[in-house]
């Protein structure tokens, strides 16, 4: 068992002490990781209230597990495309995330495991209008986690109105060849260009 298959199982008991002293003591890249795995490793409908549970003790972490939590229940699907179930514990998870690192945002604009989960929400369909928002708090915070590079990426491709030179600048600003985990801007954005259409 590793330590994330750990934090999951402390997570699904109620004990959230562990992760939180985990995600304050970790760089933020090491941080955003977990929060993905443990997000992952839980049930979306029958872990949500556990999870909204701790909003106010762990604010931080809370927003970024519902944030992971909405996108399971979305499941790449539109919105409109949900079932009622579905779309009631879509909104509540993804609103809940929003308020939660909205505030995060107000104490410390420069924290940038708070600035990644802000852009994570930006690309999602809900609060796609806050792009431009999300990217000037992505870069203007400190040790953004490489997901928040990769997300800024995301809105700035085609599909989701932007364009082909707008996604490859987001490489060439900060793709940095000895930074572990950077190459995958490259892969993406080359991925993005063979799906969506070459230049």
């Amino acid at each position: 068992m590793n330590s994330y298959d750990h934090f999951i199982k402390k997570a699904k008991q109620g004990d959230w002490i562990e992760l939180s002293e985990f995600i304050l003591r970790s760089e933020p890249e090491h941080a955003y990781e977990a929060i993905k795995f443990v997000g992952y490793g839980l049930n979306p409908i029958q872990d949500l209230k556990k999870v909204v549970d701790i909003k106010i003790r762990y604010p931080l972490l809370c927003s970024g597990l519902l944030f992971i939590l909405a996108k399971k229940i979305r499941n790449g699907k539109m919105p409109s495309a949900m079932t009622e179930k579905e779309s009631d514990f879509y909104t509540i998870a993804l609103e809940e995330s929003h308020d939660l690192i909205q505030s995060e945002i107000s104490i410390n604009s420069q924290s940038g495991l708070a600035a990644t989960i802000f852009m994570s929400l930006a690309i999602d369909p809900l609060y796609e209008g806050m792009k431009d928002d999300a990217e000037s708090i992505l870069r203007n915070a400190n040790n953004v986690p490489i997901s928040g590079f990769l997300n800024l990426l995301i809105a700035k491709c085609e599909k989701w109105g932007g364009s082909h030179d707008e996604m490859f600048s987001v490489v060439t600003q900060f793709y940095d060849e000895d930074r572990p985990g950077s190459a995958a801007l490259v892969a993406r954005a080359l991925r993005k260009v063979i799906v969506y259409g070459s230049f």
